[in-house]
């Protein structure tokens, strides 16, 4: 999940930062046949670079995350409303 365009402002300061470009995810059912939508914090691995560019991408990663839960009416974590930069 994820934009090229967005990608590419985190390659141009260290291509490591593709390693979690674009976000995984994975959509999956339990046992209770619950629905469960799993995704790194984007803030956290972005974060991890220690480039303050970098990790702005992070956050703003984070915020559209929390975006697009609100839009399907899924209680965003606090963690994604609530991240700062790590640099």
């Amino acid at each position: 999940m994820g934009s090229v365009t967005i990608a590419e402002r985190m390659f141009r300061h260290d291509p490591r930062a593709m390693l979690y470009a674009p976000l995984r995810t994975v959509i999956w059912d339990d046992a209770d046949e619950r629905a469960w939508f799993t995704v790194d914090q984007p803030s956290a691995q972005f974060g991890s670079f220690g480039i303050p560019a970098v990790s702005a991408v992070g956050i703003e990663l984070d915020r559209k995350l929390a975006a697009l839960l609100e839009a399907l009416r899924v209680e965003v974590p606090m963690a994604l409303l609530s991240s700062t930069a790590t640099a």
